[in-house]
């Protein structure tokens, strides 16, 4: 349980400190960044270049749409300049006062506290809790009575600043073993020249458990004060702690400022579907020029060439610029050369004995040859096969022939041809 006191107006008095230079943070335009640093303080509150903001949480998860400065003031106390002698009692009973009774035997009598590092040896209800600072180190051990507005600790402090603010703190545990009652808890709360501030501080059932708590003060026109912690608990059993940690420090604001800069995604455009003629060759552009390239070739420059192309193929291509990507594809397809089917040929005469189709680029093929009388003699839809002048195993007569061709080529273009073949022997 952490317990604020803060007047949002002191904020304009707080001494300002910077981070120095400011954390760039670089995103894509529609994603989101995390903006935190340390160190982590009391409270926050945030501002940007493009406008205010509300948020008082200690980081923020922004998605601008341009690039954008933000700033971010974090009060913290000011630990270089601690104004409380013995805050963490390492010191044992000195540098503070107490309206209770110190005592280094036994703590079974109410109003009575000691400085030592182990509660179990006063008390045989308290469990052997430990500091906060360093866990074997001191803490002040109390067993409170229940008479309310009794000062357990306290020490006057000359060297306050007039018009600044301070962060009054403290841990607090209960050391008590086995009480569940609320009303028989700790229950302390912070006083600065005899005026109470703050809420209530009070433990848990959880005894040995180290709970902070914060209070900010304005100093005003003082140049001193006599801070204390005060008991407010009214019942007569239970009420047994001990205090760690006291700190009294003047509170600073740090600026830290983060620059999000968004990058835009590159734009690729690549035609979806290029033809090029059988052999040919084709140079590709990914534009976006200093950017990071990496083609499906394996190439890693703006723009590549490819020869020789005697095959559909699809290229695709990545661009990174600033770390924000894009990819494009392009389908290649290969052009048909002019087809081919010689007027006329001889069997027996090697080596025009086959009348085949002669061209490049040609993906699917249906070729037919037919007799004078319609009869088809002849048909392949494979390329490299061609007609020896026979039908059923018997040679054919000398005769002019009709063929037939319907091919598609590798682009996804189709071309249809006709014509006569002279069989000669």
């Amino acid at each position: 349980m952490r317990r604020f006191y803060c007047l949002t107006f002191l904020i304009l008095l707080l001494p300002l400190f910077s981070l120095g230079q400011a954390d760039t943070v670089m995103i894509c335009i529609g994603e989101q960044a995390t903006l935190n640093s340390y160190p982590p303080g009391l409270f926050y509150s945030w501002e940007s270049s493009t406008g205010t903001m509300n948020d008082t949480l200690p980081s923020l998860v922004v998605s601008p749409a341009v690039t954008t400065r933000y700033i971010r003031y974090t009060w913290v106390p000011d630990t270089t300049r601690e104004l409380i002698t013995n805050g963490n009692f390492e010191a044992g009973d000195t540098a503070f006062t107490s309206a209770y009774q110190y005592r280094t035997d036994d703590l079974t009598s109410e109003a009575t506290y000691t400085v030592s590092n182990n509660p179990s040896f006063f008390h045989h209800d308290w469990s052997p809790c430990v500091d906060h600072t360093s866990g074997n180190g001191m803490m002040m051990i109390v067993n409170g009575d229940s008479a309310g507005y009794t000062s357990v600790w306290s020490e006057t402090v000359s060297n306050v600043e007039p018009g600044a603010t301070y962060a009054f703190s403290a841990w607090l545990q209960n050391v008590l073993k086995y009480e569940t009652d609320p009303l028989r808890w700790p229950l302390l709360q912070f006083s600065i020249n005899g005026s109470p501030l703050g809420d209530l501080m009070q433990t848990t059932n959880d005894n040995c458990q180290w709970m902070q708590f914060y209070i900010l003060w304005p100093s005003g026109t003082n140049t001193t004060a006599t801070i204390s912690i005060v008991n407010r608990h009214l019942e007569p059993k239970g009420n047994d702690f001990a205090l760690d940690d006291i700190s009294f420090t003047p509170l600073i604001a740090i600026k830290d400022t983060f620059v999000v800069i968004v990058n835009p995604y590159p734009v690729v455009n690549l035609d979806p579907k290029m033809v090029v003629p059988y052999d040919g060759s084709i140079t590709l552009d990914a534009q976006n020029p200093g950017a990071n390239y990496s083609w499906s070739t394996g190439e890693t420059s703006q723009t590549i060439t490819i020869n020789n192309i005697t095959q559909n193929m699809t290229i695709n291509v990545t661009v990174d610029q600033a770390g924000c990507q894009s990819s494009d594809e392009i389908f290649i397809g290969v052009e048909c050369t002019e087809i081919l089917v010689p007027n006329v040929f001889a069997p027996d005469k090697p080596p025009d004995n086959e009348i085949k189709v002669f061209g490049a680029g040609i993906d699917n093929l249906d070729f037919m040859i037919f007799n004078r009388q319609g009869e088809m003699v002849f048909r392949t839809k494979d390329q490299g096969i061609g007609w020896d002048g026979t039908y059923k195993g018997i040679d054919q007569p000398m005769d002019v022939y009709m063929y037939y061709l319907k091919a598609q080529c590798l682009s996804g273009g189709t071309i249809e041809k006709k014509g006569d073949i002279t069989l000669i022997r």
